[in-house]
């Protein structure tokens, strides 16, 4: 039934994968006994959102959905005007690229339009006050339209964004300008995801009020801040876990760099980003060595095999370096997207030129797992109730 709709604690889910952020905040809500309902976005599995959410009741926000809203969505998409773009840059035509944006764009529309109208019926129509509204931060068009709606209808409730991730500062969603900070709808608080993440929001433009909120994703690594022992293990040293990226792009500048350069002892887990499954790499990839395996699990199952792992700018790869395991960066000739690229920490690095070469001659820095890891901060989360 939807007898959980009369909840104090309103969680929007932007993805499925997420299951430490889900944890940690599943038992507070359980010890503060919350009664506590999760809506889907309309592009979402509720499917795999109940494998994340396991006892929870999950709504797929679609229920609340008007024929006319979703008309209104896909009408407004088809009637925009574009101002018509210059692709021709030095001699080069960039107009098939461009228009492929506009195209992506027009369906971003659809979705995020018609994800506004419905939490307006959700809210108004509805009439569903929750106490607080907490939601995964990313700053994308999907939490914008939240936060829109929610205002629009007056409701009294507290916008909270749950800061899951690490900040990397070419991740510009993350950064306003200043006449964004006047425009933007912005939540009542962000929870940063620990005080270093905190330490960056804290000057990235916004307005509303920034907590430490202590590590909702990485939780499980805050002991390792406290005592990092480096791995040891002469079989695990034969086995590397490669952390692919999100981007399709930097995933294969990686795997390719392994092909030329790889050593018939060592054994690579390949490891893909949630986002960009094996089957999508698989695509462009010639026939693998034998030593060369797609993996899934979690980082935990994969972290206690092996002794190695290899990224291109992953925050995968802190929680491997915060669990002692010898991790070694390789350096695309793209922008970088490390998401400790401003600290003072140094990575041992590899570039196209390099061989690869898995020694640890060198003692490399100690890396601070307070960076990203810190116990989840129950008072930071009571002070809001």
């Amino acid at each position: 039934g939807f007898f959980s709709l009369h909840a104090n604690f309103y969680r929007a889910e932007c993805y499925a994968k997420t299951n430490q952020p889900v944890k940690a905040l599943r038992s507070y809500c359980k010890e503060k006994k919350l009664n506590t309902v999760t809506f889907t976005l309309p592009n979402l599995s509720v499917r795999l959102l109940k494998k994340t959410h396991k006892s929870e009741e999950i709504i797929p926000i679609m229920l609340f959905a008007k024929f006319s809203d979703i008309f209104k969505a896909a009408k407004r998409s088809l009637t925009l005007k574009w101002r018509k773009l210059q692709g021709d840059v030095n001699g080069l035509n960039f107009n098939p690229l461009l228009e492929a944006e506009i195209f992506k764009e027009r369906g971003g529309i659809v979705s995020t339009y018609l994800n506004y109208l419905i939490n307006l019926n959700i809210f108004e129509k509805h009439n569903i006050s929750p106490k607080v509204i907490a939601y995964p931060f990313e700053n994308q068009t999907w939490d914008k339209m939240l936060i829109t709606a929610a205002r629009q209808t007056g409701i009294d409730s507290k916008i909270v964004a749950c800061h899951t991730i690490t900040v990397p500062f070419f991740y510009l969603n993350f950064f306003l300008g200043e006449d964004e900070n006047k425009s933007h709808p912005q939540p009542d608080i962000i929870m940063a995801n620990g005080h270093y993440a905190k330490s960056i929001l804290d000057k990235a433009g916004f307005s509303c009020d920034i907590k430490n909120g202590g590590s909702l994703r990485y939780a499980s690594n805050a002991k390792s801040a406290e005592s990092q022992e480096h791995v040891e293990n002469s079989d695990r040293d034969e086995k590397v876990l490669v952390l692919l990226s999100v981007s399709l792009d930097y995933s294969l500048d990686l795997l390719f760099y392994l092909l030329r350069n790889e050593t018939s002892n060592k054994t690579f887990f390949l490891k893909p980003h949630p986002d960009t499954p094996e089957s999508v790499i698989r695509e462009h990839l010639p026939e693998l060595p034998s030593n060369f395996t797609f993996v899934s699990g979690s980082m935990e199952q994969w972290m206690e095999q092996v002794g190695w792992a290899v990224h291109i700018g992953t925050t995968a790869a802190l929680e491997c370096m915060a669990n002692g395991i010898n991790v070694l960066k390789y350096l695309p000739e793209r922008i970088d997207l490390d998401p400790l690229l401003c600290t003072d920490f140094k990575q041992k690095t590899i570039c196209d030129k390099d061989a690869l070469n898995f020694s640890t001659d060198e003692n490399p820095d100690e890396f601070d797992s307070s960076l990203i890891a810190e116990p989840f901060n129950r008072q930071a989360w009571d002070d809001i109730l």
